[in-house]
């Protein structure tokens, strides 16, 4: 595991040795689904060791810190309030869980039989139990729910992840639902490469009202997100294509990699940094005016390229392996 100039914030290490939930729903969400994606591409188990060893750091931060039975990571973002210590944010446990569930799902493919038993137990048995009884719901679906779109996309991996590893198909009924919900929110727009898909921050279920456009921060969990569920065929190349046309000609200012405050195309976001450190680009596959691809190139050129006896980033060289390999 090569970490010489990572930035700490981005190195898998101190990422999995964290316990934090904050940390392991955004950034190792981001980590983990990049080195999934790449195998999925490739087939080379190196990739699924390099989770292994990633997933056995995390669970070795596991514990029953509320004493309920039930082992737990902790939310530990400083400045978050009532959350802080404690494994009651419930968008974090969201996005954390889903990613879990697809290494899991992705160790079973490679033969890591024990890892994936481990995790699948832990997923039903200590999470998703906890937060049954929690909530009152003993069975059926949903028994979570937060209603931003890139918590609702991630918690469609874990509900498609764990019909995989269970053979239950209460799991696959309930992320085929919510699948079609996420379609039903997309907004088209022109764009030169034809219809393009933007979206509020908040999935409009009955009732509720809009958020605005989702800011370009939390962009990056949606569309990795997308990508992901696309590899399983949740999601069609028809959608994905108008995902990537919107990301491509509205989300993204320049090739260079200056993006747009949010989806929509108002405001800056960032400058080269973010396509650089997240994952972007990750629907490049699906963009056929390349912008995205273009951008991804660029901005590797210009930041990491002069890296190579000694890489800092994983985010573009994984991009690009799940790019060229489609």
């Amino acid at each position: 595991m090569e970490r010489t100039g990572i930035a700490p914030e981005l190195d898998p290490v101190r990422m999995a040795d964290s316990g934090d939930l904050y940390v392991y729903g955004r950034n190792m969400n981001h980590y983990l689904t990049s080195l999934i994606l790449a195998y999925r591409t490739t087939g080379d188990r190196r990739l699924v060791q390099q989770i292994d060893t990633v997933m056995n750091r995390m669970q070795g931060t596991l514990r029953d810190t509320t004493g309920d039975g039930f082992r737990n990571w902790r939310y530990l973002r400083s400045g978050s309030g009532s959350f802080y210590g404690r494994d009651t944010h419930e968008m974090d446990e969201m996005m954390t869980h889903s990613v879990v569930a697809a290494a899991a799902y992705t160790l079973r493919q490679a033969g890591f039989n024990s890892s994936a038993d481990f995790w699948t137990n832990y997923l039903r048995n200590d999470f998703e139990a906890k937060w049954r009884r929690r909530k009152g719901v003993r069975s059926g679906f949903p028994f979570l729910t937060r209603n931003l779109m890139h918590p609702y996309v991630q918690w469609i991996r874990y509900h498609h992840y764990m019909g995989k590893l269970t053979g239950d198909s209460g799991y696959t009924a309930e992320a085929r639902r919510m699948a079609r919900i996420v379609e039903n929110n997309m907004r088209s727009v022109n764009t030169p490469s034809g219809t393009g898909y933007v979206w509020d921050h908040r999935v409009q279920l009955s009732g509720r009202a809009s958020n605005g456009c989702q800011p370009m921060v939390y962009v990056r969990l949606t569309t990795q997100g997308l990508a992901d569920l696309a590899t399983q065929g949740v999601f069609s190349n028809t959608f994905m294509q108008r995902v990537a046309n919107g990301m491509a000609h509205v989300g993204l200012k320049s090739t260079d990699g200056q993006l747009a405050g949010n989806i929509c195309g108002s405001g800056t976001y960032s400058n080269r940094s973010a396509v650089r450190n997240f994952p972007y680009a990750q629907i490049a596959s699906w963009d056929r005016s390349g912008r995205l691809r273009t951008a991804a190139e660029r901005v590797y050129n210009a930041t990491e390229r002069h890296n190579l006896s000694q890489p800092r980033l994983y985010n573009l060289p994984a991009t690009m392996v799940f790019t060229l390999g489609r």
